[in-house]
């Protein structure tokens, strides 16, 4: 898995570039649309897990959360944030070096999938979250074109996202309320186009839109 998402992070570094806070605004992505929503950013502690280089780390400070922390287990990934200055630990979502009740808010990007054990993971952000933090995530949806085009990817040894589960919308809320959390918000996206497979980023958008369009869910939740 480190040697896929070292490429993932190399591939990253090379096409980053901070964004200005009306690019921010501007983003369709809903984690970052929720958290523009908050007010006393720069006194609230904001942890992102699987943060790769810290793309999304940087959307933090840009709009006024100050020090944002990461955690992520590639080092080349890790390396490269610490290069942009940003404060990542080298570790595991699983067993985090934080203490109790510490954050207000923790993001995951696109992470939690990559990690069989997601209750472990849960249990852990509910740990290191205070009481009636909030814990913002997007996983794959399971009913979804992309779940079958990642299995042919995988068939012909050209998915390079490791590991990664799909979840159903009951599975994933009965999930996150087993382990301590109540749904505040849920939020669809179809899938990106992007630059590295476009023609068929498109197909499977067309194709998903015959069943429901959706191929990402997007969860605002509280710490009970």
């Amino acid at each position: 898995m480190t040697n896929e998402w070292s490429y993932v992070a190399l591939q990253e570094q090379a096409n980053y570039k901070r964004r200005t806070l009306d690019e921010v605004k501007a983003s369709k992505n809903h984690i970052i649309q929720w958290l523009l929503l908050e007010e006393n950013k720069e006194h609230k502690e904001i942890l992102e897990i699987g943060c790769g280089i810290g793309i999304y780390m940087g959307d933090y400070i840009t709009m006024g959360f100050e020090d944002p922390l990461g955690i992520e287990l590639d080092e080349v990934a890790t390396r490269i944030a610490w290069e942009n200055l940003l404060l990542v630990a080298l570790g595991d979502m699983r067993d985090m070096p934080y203490d109790n009740n510490r954050f207000d808010i923790v993001t995951a990007h696109g992470s939690i999938e990559h990690i069989p054990e997601t209750e472990v993971v849960l249990k852990e952000i509910y740990r290191v979250l205070k009481k009636d933090g909030l814990l913002l995530l997007n996983v794959p949806y399971k009913y979804s074109f992309f779940v079958l085009a990642k299995w042919i990817q995988k068939l012909f040894k050209i998915w390079r996202c490791g590991y990664e589960k799909s979840f159903g919308q009951n599975e994933l809320i009965n999930l996150l309320e087993d382990n301590g959390f109540k749904i505040i918000e849920i939020k669809w996206s179809e899938i990106e186009v992007g630059t590295r497979h476009p023609f068929l980023t498109k197909c499977l958008r067309f194709l998903d839109k015959i069943i429901n369009g959706k191929h990402m869910i997007w969860i605002k939740c509280q710490k009970k």
